[in-house]
């Protein structure tokens, strides 16, 4: 097995370990905070032309727009190119009916954890917030490949902070969905 994949299994027994405690001990408190989210994983191949180079978070509530920030990364509205560029940066809004994307790439270097903070518009007047907390391994260098090159790698996110939201894994494809707990 290789080295990478026994990491994303690793980091997968951590997330689902932790995201279980904090079900637990919000069980007795917040019924809406103790649905419990999936932990959704996703590769960063910059050169698969198939994939996005950015995680997709797709946001299947009655919404506004959301307005979201990055420790690490960036943010881009890749559903919302204005014909010239794509909206992108540390902070986004995005507008409803559009995804919101995290890249770890910042055009500068690859991050292996970030934090997006995200606040939702509810049609419904119904705000809500949360945070969603990524982490990365680096897949492991081949035999003759470039150590300076662009990195490959497995991430893994989990809902930190619920506010009455569930996250699980695109059904359609790569990527999270939320959704109403």
């Amino acid at each position: 097995m290789k080295k990478w994949a026994c990491g994303i299994l690793i980091l997968a027994a951590v997330f689902t370990g932790c995201a279980g405690r904090d079900a637990e001990s919000a069980a007795g408190t917040e019924p809406a905070k103790a649905a419990m989210s999936e932990v959704v994983s996703w590769g960063f191949i910059p050169l698969m032309s198939s994939q996005y180079p950015a995680f997709p978070f797709r946001f299947d509530l009655p919404h506004g727009q959301i307005e979201a920030s990055c420790s690490a990364g960036l943010l881009i509205g890749f559903d919302d190119h204005d014909g010239t560029e794509y909206p992108t940066g540390k902070t986004l809004t995005v507008p409803e009916g559009s995804r919101l994307f995290w890249s770890p790439w910042d055009g500068a270097e690859v991050s292996l954890e970030a934090e997006i903070e995200f606040t939702i518009s509810g049609s419904d007047g119904e705000d809500y917030s949360g945070k969603i907390t990524v982490k990365g391994t680096r897949n492991a260098l081949e035999d003759g490949e470039d150590a300076e090159g662009f990195v490959e790698a497995n991430y893994l996110a989990v809902l930190e902070e619920q506010d009455g939201l569930r996250m699980t894994a695109e059904p359609e494809g790569e990527g999270a969905v939320l959704t109403l707990a």
